[in-house]
C-alpha cells in the first residue's frame, strides 16, 4: 500500500506538471479563438453534473488501461492545459496563472486525485502484467474505479454548482 501512495504522489505531480505545460503554451489570440471555438463545439447544450461526471469519468476509465492510458491521459492533461491557455489568451493573463487559480476550487484537486488513482493502477496493472502477477491488481482495480467514480461524481456537482452560479461584474 506504502508503494501505491508513493507512485500515487509521482503521477499526481506528473497529472499536474503535464497540464501546467500545456496551460504554458503561448498563443496568438487567433489561436486560442479557435481552440475555445473549437472546445465549445464539443459540449452538451447543458454543462450539467451529469455531462461534467461521464466525460471525466471516461478519461479516468482510459488511464486505467496499461500504458495506454499513460500516453492518453498525457495527451488529455496537456491539451487540457492548452485549452486553459486558449482562455487565457482572452483574458489577456498567462495561461499557468489561469491553471494555478483552478486549484482554488476544490473540484480541480478532485479530479486531478481521481485521474492520479487511475494512472496509479494502470501502472499497477502493467507491473503486474509484467511480473506474470495480475491478481492482486484486478482485486484492487475494482474498489479503485469505485473510489474514482465517487470522487468525480463529488467533483462533477461542485463544479457544476459553479458553473451555475451568475458572474457579477462587481
Amino acid at each position: 500500500m506504502r508503494k501505491w501512495f508513493q507512485v500515487y504522489i509521482i503521477a499526481f505531480a506528473l497529472a499536474i506538471l503535464i497540464t501546467g505545460l500545456g496551460a504554458s503554451r503561448p498563443l496568438s489570440k487567433a489561436e486560442g479563438s479557435e481552440i475555445i471555438e473549437n472546445f465549445r463545439s464539443q459540449l452538451p447544450e447543458k454543462l450539467s453534473a451529469t455531462a461534467i461526471f461521464r466525460n471525466n469519468f471516461q478519461v479516468a476509465l482510459i488511464m486505467l488501461i496499461p500504458v495506454i492510458g499513460w500516453i492518453i491521459g498525457g495527451y488529455v492533461l496537456y491539451n487540457t492545459g492548452v485549452v486553459i491557455s486558449a482562455a487565457a489568451t482572452g483574458l489577456a493573463v498567462p495561461g499557468s496563472l489561469v491553471f494555478l487559480f483552478l486549484f482554488l476550487f476544490p473540484f480541480a484537486l478532485l479530479e486531478f486525485g481521481a485521474y492520479s488513482a487511475a494512472l496509479t493502477q494502470s501502472y499497477f496493472i502493467a507491473a503486474g502484467i509484467y511480473r506474470r502477477n495480475i491478481r492482486p491488481q484486478l482485486r484492487g482495480l475494482a474498489l479503485v474505479i469505485i473510489i474514482i467514480a465517487a470522487v468525480l461524481l463529488l467533483a462533477a456537482f461542485i463544479e457544476a454548482s459553479y458553473l451555475s452560479r451568475p458572474v457579477s461584474a462587481s
